[in-house]
């Protein structure tokens, strides 16, 4: 009889410390409830993601000098409802049918652990434009440039699209292809950002943000 009062006692001493540290575990949040810290971001800024997708890979071999991206947009604020959208140039991994899109942050954002967003040195004035630029393309509904050829502007491949808004809104070459694809100029990613009219203003991983 006394055996069994000890064994109680242990079992119920065990069951006490397991529910101590399951309630002092750090909980995990579920991704649906992750959110992004997007408060910094302003109208015309560059935002910069990892996929993980075909193209994402071939963009991301593209660039000589920084690998960390694969994917860009322009960020466009609504006026009206001060909603956050990123548009960009996306074709689809099979098909490489694709055009000038405007999604939800949150969308472009979806899946991706990486991103990060980079600013033109210049005027909410000159960087509204960028944005204006990227939301004539998208109502046009320019296509995907599959042909990967920057010096035609009836279609676009996704940094492409950011070098001819950055280029229109300046109205000099700000953004230049320093790459070479297929003996073709090529804009690859870090020819974006990697210049001196550009700077860096937030990086995130890991999706641990908050909107």
């Amino acid at each position: 009889m006394e055996g069994q009062f000890k064994n109680e006692k242990i079992k119920l001493g065990l069951f006490i410390i397991i529910c101590v540290l399951a309630c002092s575990q750090k909980q995990v949040p579920d991704k649906k409830q992750i959110n992004y810290e997007v408060s910094s971001i302003q109208n015309g800024d560059i935002i910069y993601r990892l996929g993980n997708g075909l193209f994402s890979n071939f963009f991301r071999d593209a660039s000589k000098r920084d690998k960390r991206f694969s994917h860009v947009g322009i960020v466009y604020k609504a006026t009206s409802t001060d909603s956050i959208y990123v548009i960009h140039a996306e074709a689809d991994d099979y098909s490489g049918i694709g055009l000038v899109k405007k999604e939800p942050i949150s969308i472009y954002l979806k899946d991706n652990r990486d991103w990060a967003i980079y600013r033109l040195k210049t005027s909410d004035s000159v960087q509204g434009q960028i944005s204006t630029y990227a939301q004539q393309y998208h109502i046009k509904k320019v296509p995907f440039d599959m042909a990967f050829d920057c010096r035609d502007s009836s279609a676009f491949y996704c940094t492409e699209l950011v070098a001819h808004c950055i280029n229109n809104a300046f109205k000099k070459e700000i953004i230049r292809a320093n790459t070479i694809h297929n003996n073709k100029p090529f804009v690859a990613l870090d020819d974006t950002y990697l210049i001196d009219s550009v700077k860096f203003i937030n990086i995130k991983s890991k999706n641990t943000f908050i909107y």
